[in-house]
């Protein structure tokens, strides 16, 4: 029976455990459609959590007072104020916002320059190759992530991304490494997999607590035909003459 307008609402037979709230359901629609509706649109105020119970065949939150003996409840439709939470108002999507969904995004965008710049420091950090860009199972993942997102092509990655990355690192490292009054450099040197040459120049110093530190300060074609230690040494100076005077 429902406790606000008396009226007998089979729950489904006589078996406790047959029971059902479809008719209870039919029963809110039918009477008070209105008021349902509202719930459902969270545009009504909803009585404090203290005061209230959740009906879990309605999914509506109502007060605990209005109980049945079916083990269900009605809202209750008085006039007198119930304490309430801050009302919840919905906002709706304009025209402009729907179609911004679906349009795509360019790289120009304030939005789409942070996906570039971490596509490109994945590229440096991990050693990978331009091509990987142009890889449909790239694009396609990264198209699951940013719909809107167009990946650049390796051209702008070669020759605008990187380097940008790399004149930011370069600055950083930098300021690093002005404080510090002595370090030791060490070298290494490695065929690429276009069979070129490069040398790195690592630098290691001690910090204010003293702690160890390297960082890598240059990577360099090593353009001589030997490996001797002249040459290197050679590379090396260049390399810290172009450090300091840069």
């Amino acid at each position: 029976m429902c406790t606000f307008c008396n009226a007998k609402i089979s729950h489904g037979g006589t078996d406790e455990r047959n029971f059902t709230s479809s008719n209870f359901k039919k029963h809110l629609n039918a009477i008070y459609s209105r008021e349902v509706k509202m719930f459902n649109l969270n545009i009504v105020s909803y009585p404090k959590s203290s005061d209230c119970r959740i009906n879990t065949a309605a999914h509506l939150l109502l007060p605990s007072s209005c109980a049945t003996t079916s083990n269900t409840a009605c809202v209750p439709l008085t006039s007198t104020p119930v304490a309430t939470t801050a009302i919840y108002k919905p906002t709706f999507h304009t025209i402009d916002s729907m179609f911004e969904i679906h349009t795509p995004l360019p790289s120009t965008r304030r939005r789409a320059r942070p996906v570039t710049q971490l596509i490109g420091k994945m590229i440096c950090l991990d050693m990978l190759p331009f091509r990987i860009v142009e890889c449909e199972v790239f694009q396609n993942f990264i198209s699951f992530l940013e719909l809107r997102y167009t990946v650049c092509d390796r051209t702008t990655f070669s020759r605008t991304v990187i380097p940008d990355f790399y004149k930011r690192m370069e600055n950083e490292v930098r300021k690093v490494l002005a404080p510090v009054e002595t370090m030791s450099l060490t070298t290494d040197l490695w065929p690429t997999q276009s069979c070129e040459d490069v040398m790195s120049l690592t630098c290691h110093y001690i910090n204010d607590i003293c702690e160890h530190k390297s960082l890598c300060r240059d990577v360099i074609p090593f353009l001589l035909a030997r490996h001797t230690s002249g040459n290197i040494l050679e590379v090396l100076k260049e390399s810290i003459q172009t450090w300091t005077t840069n």
